[in-house]
């Protein structure tokens, strides 16, 4: 258990990192601190969107008013901190209610431009708790002391880590992450998590990304592999497939719907002549695609579920990727 003062927690990848802190914001609530007065600050505009979708998920369905705690990247608290402080860097209103309130509650009033220097805000002097996860760094601020009766019924549901959510939930994390981007459209835009790809041995390949992201592939037997796994292209189909099952989920529940059943397959013609680079004029990629949607929910309409789907491919990261021209930089190290 995390003490109830500041606490320096250190977990490798993989560990429970989001989760324990969405239960400690869990447990801080069911200790009746006001939600409105806890901020929760981040390094980058993924974890942020991440945790808003998170808190929104997994502890808004149990915590009313949950949806008030702040979630931020350092470079967006930085930015409220010299708005509040009255500083003249030619920055747009915003809104941070941790900040503003700590201001208020310190009889901090917002100075002009040409005043003396002043001093920044003592926004969390009442409490502060700083977790070190990984390549995260979350502060948690609470503005005021609160009563601390035993934690309940919000930690054991938050410490269910890995239940699928249902619809609902998938449209409060979404409507969150949505709401946030709004506000924030310049946090919207960023660098995407690499894949490293090592070859181990033939032709066999072992993919690594964050956490403990990884996946195998392999080639066959007449291109001299060992069809022990997966080929590189029939990823790239199955990334297409699941990514529009996903996309349409994600829009049925956004619309409301329960989806009985959602299959998509994606197929291709290829030519394996630009693969083996026999002939310059022909693509090594795929000539043609196909993606086929297969939907089916109770009581509505046809025309709907089409709209659904469409709406699905048109909105699939992966889809987007093989239909568009995306430039892309090729960098090589010899060293």
């Amino acid at each position: 258990m995390l003490p109830d003062g500041p606490a320096l927690i250190i977990a490798p990848a993989g560990s429970g990192k989001t989760t324990t802190l969405i239960a400690r914001l869990g447990v801080l609530v069911d200790r009746r601190v006001a939600a409105d007065r806890i901020g929760v600050v981040t390094f980058n505009r993924d974890a942020a969107a991440e945790l808003a979708a998170r808190v929104a998920g997994r502890l808004a369905p149990y915590v009313p008013g949950a949806a008030a705690i702040e979630v931020r990247t350092l470079h967006a608290m930085a930015r409220q901190v010299l708005l509040d402080a009255g500083r003249p860097v030619r920055l747009l209103p915003d809104r941070l209610y941790l900040l503003r309130a700590a201001r208020g509650r310190h009889g901090l009033a917002r100075r002009r431009a040409d005043a003396r220097p002043c001093r920044p805000p003592r926004a969390v002097e009442s409490g502060v708790g700083v977790l070190v996860f990984g390549a995260w760094l979350v502060l948690v601020a609470i503005l005021e002391p609160a009563v601390h009766p035993p934690a309940g019924i919000i930690l054991r549901h938050q410490m269910r880590g890995g239940r699928p959510m249902g619809g609902a939930g998938i449209r409060r994390a979404i409507d969150a992450a949505s709401a946030y981007l709004r506000e924030h459209p310049e946090e919207a835009r960023s660098t995407d998590s690499a894949a490293t790809a090592r070859l181990v041995e033939g032709l066999v390949v072992r993919v690594t990304g964050p956490g403990d992201a990884s996946i195998t592939t392999d080639m066959v037997r007449s291109v001299g592999g060992t069809a022990t796994a997966p080929s590189p292209g029939w990823l790239l189909r199955a990334a297409e497939a699941s990514c529009v099952v996903t996309l349409i989920a994600m829009r049925a529940a956004v619309l409301g719907l329960a989806l009985d059943k959602v299959e998509v397959t994606v197929d291709s013609e290829s030519d394996d002549r630009g693969l083996l680079g026999l002939d310059e004029t022909v693509p090594a990629g795929p000539l043609s695609g196909r993606v086929s949607v297969a939907l089916a929910a109770a009581g509505v309409d046809p025309d709907t579920l089409e709209e659904i789907a469409r709406w699905g491919v048109k909105h699939c990261p992966v889809c987007d990727a093989l239909e568009r021209t995306v430039p892309v930089l090729t960098e090589v190290s010899t060293s």
